[in-house]
Formats: structure tokens, C-alpha cells, sequence
């Protein structure tokens, strides 16, 4: 079942994030009416996702936004929620829960839906992400622990960490995978694979990691630190970097397509809104000292993003807030 409905976009204030050139922009993503919405997915300027509305007893509905238009896209078979979790192309990949509490994951290539259950399920699996006809995800097993599977479109592959309790595959870029494990502690760590080996990533001073997206070298994901507070953050291979909202008191990047980033984070009032985050480099001659920032306290200004004046900031540096 589709629909076309419309979009509240808000771009919040330059958040300054970690010591790195490339900042973020950042648009919050909100449908009318509703009370929580998380973006998932995007390939080029397609973006995935779900969200709900008050008083409905449907749970949440799926949308792809695809630059001016977006579609509200519901499973037709009976149900009580549907999610979008991953796009690329015309094919996109999601979950619902059925009239009896299962839960599946499904492929819709634009017009026909085909329901994934991976053969080893009891009665749980999530579809997760796409890449060309590969799908990736995973499901709960008779024991209550989860496991993942790769899909290639007539075969299903069990996919798991060595070791681990628990693996989640949560994205997927040609023959690369990344995700989440447990390990016989039941502490959470990130995973890349790189179609032939696995790399575990630990985000500096976390609890737990979790790996979600990938695009070439870059991975998102969010970490816990000590506090038990989530973060976004996007790895770079090298270094992670946090990359939070504006307002946020949790954050969590989904996915990543070129360099822009989806995701969803939680308000101070407990609202739950999908976000993108769009970089800009600064140039070369801006260096991050007070005496480039008219008024002075560049550290006061970090602290309080709402005190920058964000027509002007983008005009002086070549970029529009729009972008």
C-alpha cells in the first residue's frame, strides 16, 4: 500500500564535531503528525525509513523520500507495523510483524513485495540492508540468540563472527559487510568484513559499538560511552568521529551513501526524529582559533551552536544551509 505525503525538513544549527576538517550539517527529517521517525537507509538522494503517529493502532509505517516526493510504503499483508531498513537502486528491504506477533523481513522492488524468511528462523527475521541482489540480516534461532544470513537472492548463508554469541549484519556495500557482535562476555563490538577476513571496532571509551553502514572507507554506526548515552559516529579507517545533532540527548547513524549521513536521535523532550547529516570541508585558511570568529569566544560558540548565526556562517564559507 503506497501513498505520497510530505516531509517537514529543519536544519538545525553546524554542530562542530571531533577535531576533524569536515563538519555537518544537519536536517531533521519528521513527517506531519508524527511522534517518532528514524531514517535507515539511503542511496544517492533516496532515503529510507519509518515512522508512526499518534493514536494510530497500525504501529509504524515505512517511507522512501526520493527528493521531492515521499511514499508512505506498507506491507499488504496484515500487519502491525512496517519498517524500511536499506535501498539501493529501485530495491528496497525492510521488516513487519504480523497479525500473530512474528516477524519477517520483506524485498519490494517498486512493485511487488516477496517475504524473506531465513530457513533456520523462529519466527524473527529482519532484513537489514541491499547491495545490488544481495541482501543481508538476521534472525532468532530456538535458543533466543540471533544470527546473521546473507542472501543472494535464491540461497540463504549463515554469516556469523567466529566466537561470537550474537551477530547482527546491518549493512552491506558490495562484497563488504559490517554489523554488531556479542562475545562470550556479552559485550556488544562492531564488525567490517571484507569479504574475506573480520576487523572488530571499538569506538574510543565505549561500552558497546554498533556498526551499521558502510560507504567505500567510511563506516557509521553508534557506541555507548560510560554514561550509557548513545552517539552517531562515522569511522573513517583510521579515526572515529562523534557526529550528534544539535539538542540530542542519544544519536545513532543508520546508513551512509556518498557522504551524506541517515540516521534518528532522541530530543531533550524524548521526541524521536530521523536526521541527515551533510559534510562541509572549511577551507584551508580557517583555523579554529578565536580570532577567526567574529565575537570572539570560539569555545563559548561550540558550547552554544544556537549563538551562531547560521545564514551568515554559511554565506562567508560558500555554502548554503539548504545543502
Amino acid at each position: 500500500m503506497n501513498r505520497t505525503l510530505s516531509f517537514l525538513f529543519a536544519v538545525a544549527a553546524v554542530s562542530f564535531v571531533g577535531t576533524a576538517d569536515a563538519e555537518y550539517t544537519f536536517t531533521t527529517l519528521d513527517p506531519p503528525g508524527s511522534v517518532y521517525t528514524i531514517a535507515n537507509g539511503i542511496d544517492g538522494a533516496n532515503i529510507v525509513g519509518s515512522y508512526s503517529v499518534a493514536g494510530s493502532t497500525h504501529g509504524s509505517h515505512g517511507y522512501v523520500y526520493k527528493g521531492a516526493a515521499c511514499t508512505n510504503v506498507d506491507v499488504p499483508w496484515d500487519n502491525y507495523g512496517t519498517g524500511l531498513t536499506g535501498i539501493s537502486g529501485n530495491a528496497i528491504v525492510g521488516s513487519y510483524m504480523d497479525g500473530e506477533g512474528g516477524f519477517h523481513g520483506f524485498l519490494y522492488n517498486g512493485t511487488d513485495f516477496s517475504k524473506l524468511d531465513a530457513p533456520w528462523a523462529v519466527n524473527y527475521t529482519a532484513a537489514l540492508a541491499i547491495s545490488g541482489n544481495t541482501i543481508v540480516g538476521y534472525y532468532r534461532d530456538a535458543t533466543n540468540f540471533y544470527h546473521s544470513f546473507v542472501y543472494d537472492g535464491t540461497t540463504y548463508y549463515p554469516f556469523d563472527v567466529p566466537g561470537s554469541i550474537d551477530t547482527n549484519a546491518n549493512g552491506i556495500s558490495a562484497s563488504n559487510i559490517v554489523g554488531s557482535y556479542r562475545d562470550a562476555g556479552y559485550v556488544s563490538h562492531g564488525f567490517y568484513y571484507n569479504g574475506g577476513s573480520f576487523e572488530t571496532l571499538d569506538a574510543p571509551g565505549a561500552t558497546a559499538t554498533y556498526a551499521h553502514g558502510i560507504a567505500g572507507s567510511n563506516i557509521v554506526g553508534s557506541y555507548t560511552d560510560a554514561d550509557n548515552i548513545s552517539h552517531a559516529f562515522i569511522f573513517s579507517g583510521a579515526s572515529f568521529t562523534t557526529i550528534d545533532p544539535p539538542g540530542a540527548s542519544q544519536a545513532y547513524a543508520r546508513g551512509i551513501s556518498g557522504s551524506n549521513i541517515v540516521g534518528w536521535y532522541r530530543d531533550g523532550s524524548g521526541t524521536t526524529h530521523g536526521f541527515v547529516a551533510s559534510p562541509f570541508t572549511l577551507p584551508g585558511d580557517f583555523a579554529p582559533t578565536d580570532s577567526d570568529v567574529d565575537g570572539g569566544d570560539l569555545a563559548s560558540l561550540i558550547a552554544n551552536p544556537g549563538l551562531i548565526d547560521i545564514a551568515t556562517f554559511a554565506t562567508n564559507f560558500g555554502k548554503t544551509t539548504g545543502q
